[in-house]
This record gives C-alpha cells, sequence and structure tokens, in this order.
C-alpha cells in the first residue's frame, strides 16, 4: 500500500515538473474553419416560391406538417428547391 502511494506521489511529481519545463503553449496562425450559422424556421405556412432553401421547406412538410409542400406525395417538397427526399 506504501508502495502505491509512494508511486502516485512520484508521477504527480513528475506530471508537475514537466509542466513547468514545458513552456507556453503556441497558437496556430492556421484559422479555424468558421462555424455554421444553425438555421431557425417556422411554421408560418409559406408558399414554395417565399421559402429560401430546401431545409425550410422541409421543416414545413415534417415538422409543420404542411403536406401541401408535397403535392405528388414522393417525399420530395417544393421540387423547385428540393431535388432530393428530405
Amino acid at each position: 500500500m506504501v508502495g502505491r502511494a509512494c508511486l502516485r506521489i512520484l508521477a504527480l511529481a513528475m506530471l508537475t515538473a514537466g509542466a513547468a519545463v514545458a513552456g507556453p503553449l503556441e497558437l496556430s496562425d492556421t484559422p479555424f474553419a468558421p462555424y455554421l450559422t444553425a438555421q431557425t424556421f417556422t411554421c408560418s405556412n409559406k408558399t414554395c416560391g417565399e421559402m429560401r432553401s430546401c431545409a425550410e421547406a422541409c421543416h414545413a412538410l415534417l415538422v409543420c406538417g404542411e403536406t401541401a409542400r408535397d403535392r405528388d406525395r414522393d417525399g420530395i417538397p417544393c421540387e423547385s428547391l428540393c431535388s432530393a427526399p428530405c
């Protein structure tokens, strides 16, 4: 039991000493990839012509239940915006 305690103290001392001599971290000059802004849509019963993206059309169909956005019931809403099912 004493041996384990000594090993833990020794390991902690080595980690602390290593951190003290390592010096500060250098930051990269390479910019990070920009974060995508989350889009929020509302259930406002817009027509397909008033929508700006396929994501908005899918939201209207799947979340808001606006089945008029998929007239031929093939799972593709607002076919002027979307080319595949949501």
